[in-house]
């Protein structure tokens, strides 16, 4: 595999699986440095053997294409509309980095891509389950899937709202597997937030990465983090946004909602144009930093103030949009969630020092959204013009 080069990460953790005992190298590991066990352990076992990690690879993507498919449709044409729709708007919309290092980078592919898939597979099992007759099956493979991709902490934080929305929205066997998968997420969740690595970490990456870290308060981390977000609308993927308001504009049923969903377009149009030609943005692509004293200045809360605004109107339109009260209801907790991979950034002393791949999980989150309604509305339009 000639196209398949170590670079970064993987160089190091190449040279680890050389010599490492892996039962040993991941106990050090969840004690010294990290709790992504599951990852880190199909990561050593793979990163030197190239084309075994390229079929899987391969097989992850096709998974997360399908499950994509799968679960935003209701029938077959459906199902092929969403899946071009998802593939075109990731590979048109999304910056570049964000999916290289995200999907074609190995260390990144493990630690994003693999998460992605495997939280998209159980919920996939969740919408199959009324079908299936022997249900046992698809309880063990949805309570093993949401087990591993809760690895990740970003996708753990997505499973918990999700899966949580789940269980309260549905009953009988929906339920059931919801909160199968839901007692699974927590498992991995309190391993997460009990690792002995994570803390010996935190100190670790504050003086090397971000020292004014310590000078932030609770409050200045959430804003940091809901800044991301305003960087992940505006500057990582904002046609998406694009074409999710201009869908709903077209969904929509009420006239209100329709005006909402413009001005919401008009909103991410306008900044779009300032981010690009604006003398105070230095680089249309670029996240903007803040540190302890810039967090609580003008512009960062007027960022913050926005991504809120947006988020309560986007919100209403979805409500609006919608005819059943429980797509309404997983509908708004998505979009909710699709933001949680962001805003917690803003508790790591890292937030600036792991480039755009940060917004992979979240990109994947609105790429769906965005595929979703613009396949309701090509829908909508087939039986106008029939």
């Amino acid at each position: 595999m000639k196209g398949i080069i170590h670079k970064s990460d993987d160089l190091i953790f190449s040279q680890e699986a050389q010599h490492a005992n892996v039962i040993n190298w991941l106990i050090i590991r969840y004690h010294g440095w990290s709790s992504r066990t599951a990852i880190e352990f199909a990561l050593i076992t793979l990163i030197n053997n190239k084309i075994t990690w390229s079929l899987f690879n391969s097989f992850f993507i096709a998974i997360t294409i399908s499950c994509v498919a799968y679960i935003t449709s209701r029938f077959s044409r459906e199902a092929i509309i969403s899946s071009v729709v998802f593939l075109l708007v990731l590979i048109f919309t999304l910056k570049k980095d964000v999916l290289k290092d995200g999907v074609i980078w190995m260390t990144g592919s493990f630690n994003y891509l693999w998460p992605v898939a495997l939280s998209l597979f159980g919920f996939a099992l969740i919408k199959a389950l009324p079908l299936v007759k022997n249900t046992m099956p698809l309880y063990i493979a949805a309570f093993v899937f949401f087990f591993l991709s809760s690895f990740s902490e970003q996708v753990v934080a997505v499973n918990l709202i999700l899966l949580t929305t789940l269980a309260f929205i549905y009953t009988g066997n929906i339920r059931k597997i919801s909160i199968c998968s839901l007692i699974a997420t927590i498992l991995v969740f309190v391993y997460i937030i009990t690792c002995p690595g994570n803390k010996a970490r935190l100190f670790l990456e504050i003086p090397r990465w971000n020292p004014d870290f310590v000078n932030t308060t609770i409050f200045d981390k959430v804003i940091l983090g809901i800044n991301m977000s305003f960087d992940q609308i505006f500057s990582i993927q904002p046609l998406a946004w694009v074409i999710l308001y201009a869908s709903l504009m077209v969904c929509s049923m009420l006239k209100f909602a329709k005006i909402t969903s413009a001005i919401m377009l008009s909103i991410i149009l306008l900044i779009m144009a300032l981010n690009r030609f604006s003398d105070l943005t230095h680089d249309y692509t670029a996240v903007l930093h803040f540190n302890s004293d810039s967090v609580s200045g003008a512009i960062s809360i007027v960022r913050a103030v926005v991504v809120l605004a947006m988020a309560a109107l986007t919100i209403f339109i979805l409500f609006m949009s919608l005819r059943n009260n429980k797509e309404k209801y997983v509908a708004v907790f998505y979009y909710i969630s699709s933001f949680a991979g962001t805003v917690m950034l803003g508790l790591s002393p890292t937030i600036y020092a792991s480039s755009d791949r940060i917004f992979f999980v979240s990109s994947v989150m609105v790429s769906v959204l965005a595929a979703y309604f613009a396949t309701q509305a090509i829908n909508r339009h087939i039986e106008v013009t029939r």
